[in-house]
Protein backbone atom coordinates (compact mmCIF):
# COMPACT_ATOMS: atom_id res chain seq x y z
CA UNK A 1 0.00 0.00 0.00
CA UNK A 2 0.95 3.29 -0.59
CA UNK A 3 0.01 6.96 0.32
CA UNK A 4 -1.35 9.37 -2.71
CA UNK A 5 -2.81 12.41 -3.00
CA UNK A 6 -5.18 11.71 -6.00
CA UNK A 7 -6.53 8.19 -6.93
CA UNK A 8 -4.86 7.46 -10.04
CA UNK A 9 -5.79 6.10 -12.84
CA UNK A 10 -8.88 4.47 -13.29
CA UNK A 11 -9.95 4.52 -9.22
CA UNK A 12 -12.38 6.71 -7.47
CA UNK A 13 -12.35 7.34 -3.67
CA UNK A 14 -14.38 6.33 -1.74
CA UNK A 15 -14.64 7.10 2.14
CA UNK A 16 -14.97 3.15 3.75
CA UNK A 17 -17.19 3.73 6.62
CA UNK A 18 -16.01 0.75 8.16
CA UNK A 19 -12.49 2.00 8.54
CA UNK A 20 -13.53 5.30 8.38
CA UNK A 21 -10.54 5.55 6.20
CA UNK A 22 -10.55 7.25 2.37
CA UNK A 23 -9.40 4.20 -0.36
CA UNK A 24 -9.01 4.57 -4.12
CA UNK A 25 -11.09 1.61 -5.69
CA UNK A 26 -12.75 0.62 -9.38
CA UNK A 27 -15.42 2.28 -9.94
CA UNK A 28 -16.96 -1.64 -10.32
CA UNK A 29 -16.17 -1.83 -6.34
CA UNK A 30 -18.58 0.63 -5.10
CA UNK A 31 -20.61 -0.47 -2.77
CA UNK A 32 -23.94 -1.35 -4.64
CA UNK A 33 -26.25 -0.40 -1.49
CA UNK A 34 -26.17 3.06 -0.46
CA UNK A 35 -23.44 4.08 -2.65
CA UNK A 36 -23.28 5.44 -6.67
CA UNK A 37 -20.07 6.03 -8.92
CA UNK A 38 -19.54 9.24 -9.52
CA UNK A 39 -17.58 8.89 -12.50
CA UNK A 40 -17.68 13.38 -12.84
CA UNK A 41 -16.44 13.88 -9.26
CA UNK A 42 -14.09 10.22 -9.23
CA UNK A 43 -15.66 9.54 -6.42
CA UNK A 44 -17.74 6.73 -4.71
CA UNK A 45 -20.89 8.96 -3.01
CA UNK A 46 -23.95 7.97 -0.86
CA UNK A 47 -27.36 7.82 -2.12
CA UNK A 48 -29.90 9.65 -0.72
CA UNK A 49 -30.81 8.42 2.99
CA UNK A 50 -33.91 6.95 1.80
CA UNK A 51 -33.12 4.75 -1.05
CA UNK A 52 -31.00 1.44 -0.81
CA UNK A 53 -29.56 1.21 -4.53
CA UNK A 54 -29.18 4.30 -6.73
CA UNK A 55 -28.44 6.59 -9.94
CA UNK A 56 -27.18 9.89 -8.07
CA UNK A 57 -27.40 11.57 -4.84
CA UNK A 58 -30.96 13.07 -5.29
CA UNK A 59 -34.57 11.65 -3.45
CA UNK A 60 -35.59 11.22 -7.47
CA UNK A 61 -32.48 8.69 -8.35
CA UNK A 62 -33.57 5.65 -6.21
CA UNK A 63 -33.49 2.49 -7.83
CA UNK A 64 -34.81 0.68 -5.01
CA UNK A 65 -35.58 1.59 -1.37
CA UNK A 66 -34.67 0.68 2.53
CA UNK A 67 -37.05 -2.03 2.74
CA UNK A 68 -37.54 -1.33 6.43
CA UNK A 69 -37.43 2.24 6.35
CA UNK A 70 -39.81 4.71 6.89
CA UNK A 71 -40.56 5.36 3.12
CA UNK A 72 -40.13 1.88 1.74
CA UNK A 73 -42.42 1.88 -1.83
CA UNK A 74 -40.53 2.84 -4.95
CA UNK A 75 -42.89 4.71 -6.89
CA UNK A 76 -41.15 5.49 -9.93
CA UNK A 77 -37.69 6.95 -8.65
CA UNK A 78 -38.47 7.80 -5.75
CA UNK A 79 -38.94 6.18 -2.10
CA UNK A 80 -42.38 6.85 -0.61
CA UNK A 81 -44.29 5.74 2.89
CA UNK A 82 -47.03 4.48 0.46
CA UNK A 83 -48.02 4.48 -3.06
CA UNK A 84 -50.28 7.45 -4.58
CA UNK A 85 -54.07 6.25 -4.43
CA UNK A 86 -54.08 5.20 -8.18
CA UNK A 87 -51.61 2.54 -7.58
CA UNK A 88 -51.40 -0.82 -5.96
CA UNK A 89 -48.59 -1.63 -3.21
CA UNK A 90 -46.63 -4.83 -4.27
CA UNK A 91 -44.45 -6.48 -1.59
CA UNK A 92 -42.37 -9.52 -2.54
CA UNK A 93 -40.75 -10.04 0.75
CA UNK A 94 -37.86 -8.24 -0.06
CA UNK A 95 -38.57 -5.57 -2.25
CA UNK A 96 -41.59 -3.03 -1.96
CA UNK A 97 -43.17 -1.23 -5.23
CA UNK A 98 -46.00 0.72 -6.23
CA UNK A 99 -47.53 -0.69 -9.56
CA UNK A 100 -50.33 0.39 -11.58
CA UNK A 101 -51.06 -3.40 -12.70
CA UNK A 102 -50.63 -6.63 -10.90
CA UNK A 103 -48.85 -9.49 -11.77
CA UNK A 104 -47.53 -12.77 -11.77
CA UNK A 105 -47.60 -14.46 -8.38
CA UNK A 106 -49.21 -11.29 -6.94
CA UNK A 107 -51.50 -10.93 -9.69
CA UNK A 108 -54.90 -10.25 -7.36
CA UNK A 109 -55.75 -6.39 -7.60
CA UNK A 110 -57.24 -5.97 -3.46
CA UNK A 111 -58.71 -2.99 -2.57
CA UNK A 112 -58.82 -2.66 1.56
CA UNK A 113 -62.25 -1.58 2.74
CA UNK A 114 -61.47 0.27 5.33
CA UNK A 115 -58.28 2.37 4.24
CA UNK A 116 -58.74 2.24 0.69
CA UNK A 117 -55.40 1.41 0.61
CA UNK A 118 -54.75 -0.66 -2.82
CA UNK A 119 -52.56 -3.81 -2.93
CA UNK A 120 -51.29 -6.70 -4.79
CA UNK A 121 -52.12 -10.57 -3.09
CA UNK A 122 -50.97 -14.25 -3.81
CA UNK A 123 -54.99 -14.99 -3.43
CA UNK A 124 -58.07 -13.24 -2.20
CA UNK A 125 -58.36 -12.24 1.44
CA UNK A 126 -60.84 -14.14 3.22
CA UNK A 127 -64.27 -13.80 2.31
CA UNK A 128 -63.87 -12.01 -0.61
CA UNK A 129 -63.65 -13.90 -4.03
CA UNK A 130 -61.92 -13.81 -7.58
CA UNK A 131 -63.56 -12.05 -10.07
CA UNK A 132 -62.11 -11.67 -13.58
CA UNK A 133 -63.37 -8.87 -15.77
CA UNK A 134 -64.10 -8.24 -19.44
CA UNK A 135 -60.95 -7.27 -19.86
CA UNK A 136 -59.55 -10.29 -18.24
CA UNK A 137 -58.57 -8.51 -15.11
CA UNK A 138 -58.62 -10.57 -11.89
Amino acid sequence: MRCVSECPGATIRFSNPTTGRDECIVDSDCPANGYFPNLTEDICEPCFSKCLTCTGELETQCSSCRYSGSSPYLDGTECKAACPESKYHRDTGTVKTCVTECSGNLQYHYTEPDTNVKQCLSSCPTKTYDYTDGAGKL
